[in-house]
Order: C-alpha cells, then structure tokens, then sequence
C-alpha cells in the first residue's frame, strides 16, 4: 500500500475515514473503544512498518509510477480521477469509498486493472 506521509493532511483524512472506520468494525476493537477510547485511539492511528504500507509522498505521477512498477500495489492518493491512466483505475474496498473520488477531498484509491479482476 502506498500512501502519503505522516506530516500530510491526506493521510490524516485517510486515518479518520478508512483506518478508524474499519476498526470500529472489528468486534475487540470496537470493545476497545467503549473500554479505553485513549488506547483505541493510539491502535486505529498507528500504521504498519513492516513495509506493507510505503510513505509514497503527495506527488501523484511518482504514485502512478510506483504502481505501473509494481502490479501488486495499491495507493491511496489526494488527486482527481483524471489523473488516472487507462492502466491504472479507481477502486472500492467494501463500499468504504463512495464515486471514483473517495470519501473526502477528491480521494482516489488506486489498483492496477488486472488485480482488481480477480
């Protein structure tokens, strides 16, 4: 997953709209929450660094290059579905993200076309 660095305001958005979102859907999690919203907080915050998620910083055609270079890779990303290129496309995860431009300010998650055809 390729996503924008902690000083961004997109990742802020993409932490309150998709990373608690889903948290609240996990039973223990959600338990959490009603029992300790402090320790809640820290757990729907904090990202994975085992390398699954890649700061990839807010410039969007080094985004659609690290995609068009890595067909298992997704993004998220601030731009406009404009950008996309015919090999790259908007996605969906659960109905988490409504229209080609997301939850909030124009956000668009990427995936290449063959791996959303699975």
């Amino acid at each position: 997953m390729l996503g924008p660095p902690p000083t961004s305001g997109t990742r802020d958005a993409f932490l309150e709209l998709v990373m608690e979102k889903g948290a609240e859907k996990i039973d223990a999690l959600a338990a959490l929450k009603k029992s300790d919203s402090k320790a809640f907080d820290k757990v729907w915050k904090t990202v994975r660094e085992d390398g699954a998620y890649i700061d990839a910083g807010e410039n969007d055609n080094l985004i659609v290059q690290k995609l068009e270079a890595n067909p298992k890779a997704v993004a998220s990303s601030a731009t406009r579905s404009s950008k996309r290129t015919p090999q790259i496309q908007g996605a969906s995860i659960e109905g988490t993200f409504r229209g080609a431009d997301g939850p909030t300010r124009c956000r668009v998650r990427y995936a290449r076309r063959s791996s959303t055809s699975a």
